[in-house]
């Protein structure tokens, strides 16, 4: 995705500790990392808590009184924690990697001085980040559970609220918990009662909601910024709670500030999405002027700091696992058939595709409605390849009475047409609209972008079978992706991402069928961050023909370029069928038995397409080759000599310079005929070649109760073109005929 013009803004609410973007990671271990993120002041203002690259690992720094970082944990961790209000606790989630890939989740308290891990769940399917009340109360969610414990360790209540959540902040004074539903609409529940209020109206949708620290206040964020447009930089900013002062208090064009953090000394702790840098300015001293070194900011150093495992967990949890009845193990909920194609791989050797994951979401989208022919392109990278729809990202074509040659610079500046061209014009202008626009004029039933996309509407779509273009902020400056289903009751989301898989790190070929988490929820994957919208890509399902079968391509005429025979059986149900000649449309209903003249005697790749009454339902046959060959072709000059078997049941003969022998049968009154230029005997079969079976003929009911048979040999395909001798000319002409019927 490019990088884009608009300057986007990160909001800190002064007094209150806001992250308006997070991002996700999962899976494996490794070394403390060299880049940091997500920083978060303690409560006290005495440690900072972030993660590493893609949030996996938690690390804890106390900067003013000590110099050591305690590794916490390394395993997708650090994309939501919370902190205890007396600055002694973080809550967190840990993930159990299991054998089928998926992760078993494991709600967590880290106590800050002892350094000890309680896991306060056995590994679930599902389970919530902990936080924590000013009376001591620890609220997390295992399944569709919200769960008080009291300070004691004992379950205190436990709250049905019929769907899972991973964010269940508790208020300072432990009577309420916010959650988001389905419908990402956030809703606050009495602990006590369990009486729910809904907290946001309205189309938008809403995540990671967090209380003020008097209680009387909540923040959460929803989409916002226009991702996918020239970004220049990305900054911090301070407004006053009643909005009368805004102030932007960084100034860089080469920097992506990010996920600020207030101290209750007044201290800003934020970093820079691009390099993982955290840097640390006291608020007042951090106006626009003062961000270079020296000025009010500096970069965190780790140089020199010890680092040290935590404590192992305590052996018994606080919830046992055992304690309830796990659900059914999660499964995929998938759309069947989504082609994959990737932004750089399966486009045009000669197109800089890094910026065209826009046009290649969309057509995966197409060309999962079969609306275009194959229009093959040979791709070098990572290896030679054939790419079915790579030419329509970049090339110009012309389809359904609109051709797609408007002009618009790849990352290396070469301009490029097609898919990209038309959605990224007008120095992308308004992707979102015109890729609407792109998938109505190739055919779609409709297109919509929907600016308040929620979970349930995506799990819609997935039902409908419908695959859903997302725009999200899983990239910096946005990503297009493929929506092509989900894990049954997370919110985690499956991908066909044109860039690769983001879980591995960018760029990749393993973009196929990925797992990234909904904004707001952390399954042990990438996270979508913030959604800004769907782009929905709908056309009408059919019953797809089952797939024609081609028996055999023929030469009709071996001696004569007239073209070949294609014998297939038929797909259903379908109202026609069409032949394909190397991968284009040659015969609109073609039958079985048609023949296809190509106008030369190369060799041609034969295809035969079965279509229904919905445009874009089809199946293809199999491909078989054919060739029209012309070879120079003369009658054969040797009769056929044949010799009845002894039990009647035919004929057979020995070697004759034929290619083929051709049967002619008749009664005796056709006899006198033989010597005449009119028709005589009936034929009776081509194509032998040493013998004739006439055990199904039955003589019992016809003139003299036999039949005459007559042999010829031929050479080519044309059976009364290339007729050989049979006989003598002189009466009675016993052998001499001319040429009868066509046996075709």
């Amino acid at each position: 995705m490019k990088k884009s013009v608009l300057l986007m803004a990160v909001v800190l609410l002064i007094g209150i500790a806001f992250r308006a973007s997070d991002r996700t990671g999962g899976g494996g271990t490794g070394p403390v990392p060299d880049r940091f993120f997500n920083p978060s002041w303690s409560p006290d203002g005495k440690y900072l808590a972030f993660t590493g690259p893609h949030h996996k690992g938690l690390y804890v720094l106390a900067p003013r009184t000590g110099n050591e970082v305690i590794v916490v944990s390394d395993l997708g961790s650090g994309y939501r924690f919370n902190w205890s209000p007396d600055g002694k606790k973080l809550g967190f989630k840990d993930f159990e990697k299991k054998a089928d890939g998926r992760y078993l989740q494991i709600p967590s308290v880290y106590e800050i001085g002892t350094g000890r891990v309680t896991r306060l769940t056995d590994p679930v399917e599902a389970a919530g980040v902990p936080s924590f009340s000013e009376d001591g109360k620890t609220v997390l969610t295992v399944e569709n559970a919200i769960i008080v414990i009291d300070p004691s360790g004992a379950v205190r209540s436990s709250h049905d609220i019929g769907l899972y959540v991973n964010l269940a902040p508790v208020s300072p004074d432990g009577t309420k918990a916010l959650f988001n539903d389905n419908e990402d609409k956030l809703w606050m529940i009495d602990l006590f009662s369990s009486g729910k209020t809904r907290v946001t109206g309205g189309e938008e949708g809403y995540f990671g909601p967090r209380w003020s620290p008097d209680g009387r206040s909540i923040v959460y964020s929803r989409p916002e910024g226009e991702p996918g447009r020239d970004m220049k930089g990305r900054h911090i900013c301070q407004i006053s709670p009643d909005g009368g002062r805004f102030e932007i208090l960084t100034d860089s064009s080469a920097e992506f500030f990010d996920e600020p953090s207030l101290s209750p000394y007044g201290e800003i702790a934020f970093c820079t999405a691009e390099t993982g840098k955290i840097l640390l300015a006291g608020l007042t001293g951090m106006k626009k002027e003062s961000t270079a070194a020296g000025n009010g900011t500096r970069e965190m150093r780790f140089d020199g700091y010890s680092f040290r495992n935590p404590v192992p967990s305590s052996p018994v949890p606080v919830i046992p696992g055992s304690a309830y009845v796990p659900p059914e193990p999660a499964a995929d909920t998938v759309i069947p058939g989504v082609p994959y194609m990737h932004q750089v791989y399966d486009t045009p050797n000669w197109f800089n595709g890094h910026w065209a994951c826009n046009a290649t979401s969309a057509m995966m989208c197409i060309a999962y409605y079969k609306i275009l022919p194959f229009w093959d392109c040979v791709v070098s990278v990572p290896y030679s390849h054939v790419s079915h729809y790579g030419n329509y990202v970049s090339e110009i074509y012309s389809y359904n009475g609109y051709t797609y040659d408007i002009s618009s610079p790849d990352p290396s500046g070469d301009p490029a047409w097609g898919g990209y061209g038309y959605i990224v014009r007008n120095d992308w202008e308004e992707t979102r609209g015109y890729m609407r626009d792109y998938f109505y004029h190739n055919g779609l039933d409709y297109a919509a972008v929907d600016w308040s996309p929620t979970w349930a509407e995506y799990q819609a779509e997935t039902s409908a079978l419908h695959p859903t273009v997302f725009l999200s902020l899983i990239t910096s400056s946005g990503h297009y992706t493929v929506g092509r289903g989900n894990i049954t009751n997370w919110h985690t989301a499956i991908f066909n991402d044109p860039y690769g898989d983001k879980n591995e790190g960018y760029m990749n070929y393993n973009g196929e069928y990925v797992y990234y988490d909904w904004p707001g929820y952390d399954n042990g994957y990438e996270n979508l961050n913030t959604m800004s919208c769907f782009i929905y890509a709908r056309h009408a399902l059919c019953a797809e023909p089952s797939a024609p079968v081609i028996a055999s391509v023929n030469d009709t005429d071996p001696c004569q370029q007239n073209g070949v025979r294609i014998n297939y059986s038929s797909g259903a149900p379908a109202t026609r069928h069409d032949l394909y000649v190397d991968g284009s449309l040659a015969v609109e209903g073609c039958a079985s038995g048609t023949t296809y003249d190509p106008g030369d005697t190369a060799e041609h790749s034969y295809t035969v397409r079965a279509l229904n009454s919905v445009p874009g339902c089809f199946t293809d046959s199999n491909s078989l080759p054919g060739t029209d060959v012309h070879i120079t072709c003369s009658p054969p000059t040797m009769p056929v000599v044949e010799t009845v078997n002894t039990d009647k049941s035919g004929f057979g003969w020995g070697t004759v310079d034929a290619d083929h022998v051709r049967a002619l049968r008749g009664l005796g009154s056709d006899l006198p005929a033989l010597c005449t230029t009119s028709t005589d005997f009936s034929c009776y079969a081509i194509g032998l070649t040493s013998s004739l079976s006439i055990n199904s003929d039955d003589p019992s009911a016809v003139e003299g109760r036999c039949f005459y048979y007559l042999l010829q040999g031929y050479n080519g395909g044309d059976a009364d073109a290339y007729l050989g001798p049979i006989g003598d000319a002189t009466p009675p002409c016993v052998r001499q005929v001319q040429p009868p019927e066509d046996c075709d």
